[in-house]
């Protein structure tokens, strides 16, 4: 999320830098598609900071996730 010109998690809300036009982080933005029942699709992109993205990865991955 932008807002002031600076840029925000969409999940902790703590400030990232702002993309740059060459910039390749694939962990920086998800985005989610999914077609609804009338046939429309919805499209959500969402900034995730790299501590949430962590987070993220270690969900994907199958291993059990841990709590500090």
């Amino acid at each position: 999320m932008i807002k002031n010109k600076k840029r925000y998690c969409d999940r902790c809300r703590a400030e990232m830098p702002m993309i740059a036009p060459d910039d390749n982080n694939p962990h920086d933005i998800i985005k989610l598609g999914w077609k609804t029942r009338t046939g429309s699709v919805m499209n959500v992109t969402k900034d995730i900071c790299t501590d949430c993205m962590d987070l993220v990865d270690e969900l994907l991955s199958g291993e059990p996730i841990t709590t500090e």
